[in-house]
This record gives structure tokens, sequence and C-alpha cells, in this order.
């Protein structure tokens, strides 16, 4: 909320300062407010004065001192003079006092954050690690003022009070949470857990051969096709492959008898031209960035100018992590927690692929959270993690057309865990519900 009047949000902030300085003073201290956020040198040093006269004196001075020291020091000409009339001609209650104060904590942020940006814009994809460091570490001082920035906690507490309630309400009232990352496709597991919310981590973990790609880029068909952008970095596959892939799922094409027959290259053709442009506008996909600093730089640097409705990674133990000395282990769990923070900063779902080792097919059982490639602060740092699991039976005997893969929710931290049975049509490329009628 912007003062109602003329006066700037520095003037009017500063004024009900001077004018009432023990009650509104440690309003401004303890959302980590300095002088150097205020965008004049009268302004700066009134606030550096009135924080030195608390230090020396182990009180906050009064209307009368301020204005007697700012004499002192000779700095108040006409201009000044009229600065300080216009500042102390501002009244306000100490909530609305507090309104304005989380207002200017939120505009100091964005101006923050876009100067950190800068340099982030600065990394291209033939960036060399060092240069990548380099520019990182350049952006790092305007990040973490900005993270030293609070809005007043009563308010922030508040507002997540809020939060809280209208949630409860909803679900008594019997309004459904929207997902960030819907999974509407498969209306069996949307039915059964619904979609994924910011910030959650996802992990969808398997052995190759068991569809995870597919799971995941169909849902992102549906999600773009539904007006929500997203970033895909793709590790393994490049751009045209998984653009390839969509339009076999989108489209129900068989993704070989493209190559032979009329018929399916009529139909790949139309979607296509269907898929293309929504492709284009919805969907960013990123083929050729590898580590994961790069990575947190291109999502920060695309979260500036757009909203990201979800980040999609293929797959986890590809990414570099930023000390390729490191154990990597080691490296695995850097990359976990970077991705969390994404989650957060972008204020939108990310879901990661996985490897799971080969203990599940050595002892023949269904896959758990130990088998995670490489790390356990996998599980640790995912909000959500799905297996997809086909058992020994279901390879051998199935129909070659279609397998019968069960996805496992090993883990839900808002939510109930638990086993769905789905079937891959490997020459399509896709997921549908299991209907047992259906003998497949």
């Amino acid at each position: 909320m912007e003062p109602e009047s003329k006066t700037s949000l520095n003037q009017a902030i500063l004024g009900a300062v001077i004018q009432d300085c023990p009650t509104l003073m440690p309003i401004l201290a303890g959302c980590g407010i300095m002088s150097d956020l205020f965008k004049t040198e009268f302004h700066q040093r009134i606030f550096d004065l009135i924080m030195s006269h608390k230090e020396i004196m182990d009180e906050y001075p009064d209307e009368i001192v301020v204005l007697e020291r700012l004499m002192s020091m000779k700095v108040m000409d006409r201009e000044a003079m009229e600065e300080w009339n216009l500042m102390t001609n501002v009244f306000c209650s100490s909530d609305r006092f507090k309104l304005w104060v989380n207002e200017f904590v939120r505009k100091c942020k964005r101006k923050l954050d876009a100067e950190g940006y800068k340099y982030h814009g600065l990394i291209r994809e033939n960036s060399t690690d060092e240069e990548v460091v380099e520019l990182m570490a350049k952006a790092k001082p305007f990040f973490q003022r900005s993270n030293d920035l609070v809005v007043d906690r009563e308010q922030k507490v508040s507002e997540m009070l809020y939060s809280a309630e209208k949630y409860i309400n909803d679900r008594i009232e019997g309004i459904e949470l929207s997902p960030d990352f819907e999974m509407a496709h498969l209306s069996d597991f949307n039915k059964e857990y619904g979609g994924f919310h910011s910030p959650q981590v996802v992990v969808v973990a398997a052995r190759p051969g068991m569809g995870k790609t597919s799971f995941m880029t169909q849902a992102i068909n549906y999600n773009i096709t539904n007006n929500k952008f997203g970033i895909l970095f793709t590790l393994e596959m490049g751009g045209s492959e998984i653009v390839h892939r969509m339009v076999c799922q989108q489209g129900q094409v068989n993704s070989k008898a493209v190559q032979w027959h009329d018929e399916p290259q009529q139909v790949y053709k139309k979607t296509l031209e269907e898929l293309g442009p929504i492709i284009t506008s919805q969907l960013d996909i990123q083929d050729d960035i590898f580590g994961i600093q790069q990575i947190e730089a291109y999502c920060e640097r695309v979260n500036a100018v757009r909203k990201i409705g979800f980040i999609a990674i293929d797959y986890i133990q590809l990414i570099d992590g930023s000390d390729p000395r490191e154990n990597r282990a080691i490296q695995i769990g850097e990359i976990t927690r970077k991705l969390k923070l994404i989650a957060k900063r972008c204020k939108c779902p990310v879901i990661a692929l996985c490897q799971l080792n080969r203990g599940s097919e050595k002892e023949n059982r269904k896959p758990r959270m130990s088998d995670l490639r490489e790390s356990g602060t996998i599980e640790q740092d995912a909000d959500i993690i799905i297996f997809l699991h086909a058992g020994e039976k279901e390879m051998d005997e199935g129909n070659p057309a279609f397998l019968k893969v069960i996805s496992i929710i090993a883990k839900w931290r808002d939510g109930p865990t638990g086993m769905l049975p789905m079937i891959f049509k490997k020459s399509k490329m896709s997921f549908t519900n299991y209907i047992e009628e259906q003998g497949v």
C-alpha cells in the first residue's frame, strides 16, 4: 500500500519514523532495512543519524534532536528544509506504517534481484565453468542482500495464518486446490493423487525401459496445451527427439510406423501443425545446459521476465555439480538442494527424472528409496517420489505392445502413499489407465 498523497514511499516512511522513532524504528530494523536502500543522500543521512544516536545513547532520538543534529551538520539548506517539512507532515497509524514498510521491502527486493539477474544474464551457453562461477559470485551479494530483507514478521505470520485458514475452509466446502502441474491425462492417477504444487520437488525414478521420459513428456503435453508455461532441461535426449515424442503422444501415432506408412505420417503432420505453435510459445526446451549452476542461473533469468509454471529435468544423474573434484554423492546432494531452492525461488514445482540402481532387478522386488542411484539426499530433498516398476512377470509375459507398469508413490510429504497400475503403450510412448476388463 502506497501513501495516498504525492509523498513518496521513502519520504512517508522516514517522516513517520522521525515523529515516532521509539515505536516505528524497530519495525524498520526488524525488516533488515539499512540506509543504502533509500534513494537520496539526505534520506540516508537521516537514517544513519537515528541509528548512530541509538547506538551511542541507547535510545532513539525525537524529532527535535534529529533536526538539531542536521542543523549542526550544516546540511539544512532551503531544499533540505522543504524536504523536511514535507516528511514531517506525514501522519499514519502503526498498522498503516507496517503496510508501507512491507511495500518498500518488496520493491527493494525486486530491485536487488534485478541487479543480480543482470550478471546471470551475461552467462552464455558457451560460458566456461570459471566464467559462470565468476558471474555467479558477482550476483551473489545482491541476492544475499535481498534475502536479508524480510516482510514485517507479524504481517507475514498473519498472511500465513490466513492462507492456512482459507485452505481448510476450501477443503470443508469441497473446493479443490488447483494444482500447478496436472496429471489429468491419467484420470485414475489424477483422481487418486491430484497434481503437483509449488514449490514441490517431484522425483520420478525407474530402471531403463520403464517409460519415465514418456511419463514426464505426456504430462508436459497436457499442461502446455492448458496454457502452462514450463522449462524442460533434457540432458539425455536432443530437443528434436523430445518434440518427436510429444507429437507421437499427442496424436497417438506409432513412432516407428511414421517412417514407413502414409496414414500415420498424415496424422503426425496434422498433430505437429497443431502442437508446434503451443510448444514454441509454452515450452522452453534446453538440450545444451548440463551444470546445476547454469540450470539455476537460467531459471532465475527466465523467472525474472515470465512466470514459470513448472520445471522438468531429464535426468538428475546427468547434471554436473559445481565442483567436478567432489565425490559424486556429494555432487548429487548439492544438485538436489539446488533444485529445491529453484522450486522455492521460481515458485513452481520441479519434476526431475532419476535412475535407479540394479538392486530391485537383482532381488526381483519392487524398488524402494534406498535404490535411488548415487545419493541418499534425493529422498531427503524430494517432496514426492514416484517409482515406475514392471515386475519380471510383466516383462516376460506381457503383450509386446503394452507393458503393465505400477506407479509406486513411495513418498508424498503432504499426501498419501500407495500404488496404482497403468499401461505403457510402447509404440506410442504414452501411458493410459489400467483396465482389467481389457485384458491388458
